[in-house]
């Protein structure tokens, strides 16, 4: 069973067109191809615009796939609505992070303000109203 699924592995990127003439799962693939996943192991979901589109738009492409079970990577702020909006959708995935935070400087630096310290603020709070969203709109 093991050696099944290292030779179906796929990668899916997702995410639509924003604000550049790229789609953030073409952007995506883009990364991934540069660290070495073959392109024809990646699939692209290029319709979704938030978190309740990828967990309806990613399943029937596993399912086309043949694929039951998926990591569901994302930030450490979204893993967990990310993990529920997909289960809300009938997908069980397995939740991971890739996030790394490297401390720098002295203790006393970790109490003072700083632009990183502010930008991972500004995705929690993100998260926390998306959270809330998803909530009142029966989504998670």
């Amino acid at each position: 069973h093991r050696r099944q699924l290292s030779l179906e592995r796929r990668s899916i990127a997702t995410g639509g067109q924003r604000s550049s003439q790229y789609s953030e799962a073409g952007l995506m693939a883009h990364q991934l191809e540069q660290v070495g996943v073959p392109a024809e192991k990646i699939i692209k979901e290029e319709q979704s615009t938030n978190t309740r589109d990828h967990a309806m738009l990613v399943p029937p492409l596993l399912k086309q796939h043949g694929v039951e079970q998926f990591v569901l990577v994302t930030c450490r702020q979204h893993i967990a609505r990310a993990l529920e909006a997909f289960r809300a959708v009938g997908v069980d995935p397995v939740p991971s992070t890739p996030d790394v935070y490297v401390r720098r400087g002295g203790a006393l630096e970790m109490y003072l303000p700083s632009r990183v310290a502010l930008s991972v603020s500004e995705r929690m709070m993100y998260d926390v109203l998306g959270w809330a969203y998803y909530k009142a709109r029966g989504w998670v």
